[in-house]
């Protein structure tokens, strides 16, 4: 039942998140293919979950279960892999932020392999350095299509509440016009 993409990390998230840790006791000890059976086993004898949606986009059992039958949404790459990605990435950023969007021999001689380039790392959206290149590019007028990161739903929450936060404590300043009063005693 559950997808072979989902690594051991990520189905002892699972457990820690909906407190199934009374159920499947030393879950940190054990392999992945024990972790499978006993996770695939609890899910089928449960009907109820309390939704956690800071973590996931599940509001009951079912969808969980169907969460964890398809491939894992998060993107695991080798460490030789993200290199080459961020490399990229920066290599964007630095046609836009120190070229100034102009093609040449430092970064880019073709629209083409920018354009390329750039559709390639958008897969890679949970990076940071994917994401702001991405953001940089989406001001190049040459370009008509924009081209977005692909965000996994978790990240998309945790950048959604920075955002608020972000937003929330910022201080704010009113200007009021009219005909003001001072006296000094």
């Amino acid at each position: 039942m559950i997808h072979k993409t989902h690594t051991n990390k990520d189905l002892i998230e699972i457990i820690e998140v909906y407190d199934f840790t009374d159920v499947i006791t030393n879950y940190r000890d054990l392999n992945k293919d024990a972790l499978v059976a006993l996770l695939d086993i609890h899910l089928r004898t449960i009907y109820d979950i309390t939704p956690k949606k800071e973590y996931f986009d599940c509001n009951d059992v079912s969808e969980l279960r169907d969460y964890l039958k398809h491939p894992s949404p998060k993107q695991v790459i080798s460490i030789v892999e993200r290199d080459r990605i961020v490399d990229i990435s920066k290599k964007i950023i630095f046609y836009c932020r120190i070229c100034g969007y102009c093609l040449g021999k430092n970064t880019y001689e073709k629209l083409d392999d920018l354009i390329n380039d750039a559709v390639e790392i958008s897969k890679y959206g949970d990076i940071p350095t994917i994401r702001r290149a991405l953001r940089l590019l989406r001001a190049d007028t040459k370009i008509k299509e924009k081209i977005f990161p692909v965000i996994t739903y978790r990240t998309q929450q945790r950048l959604d509440r920075q955002k608020l936060l972000k937003k929330n404590s910022l201080a704010k300043m009113s200007v009021h016009h009219g005909h003001f009063v001072v006296k000094f005693s």
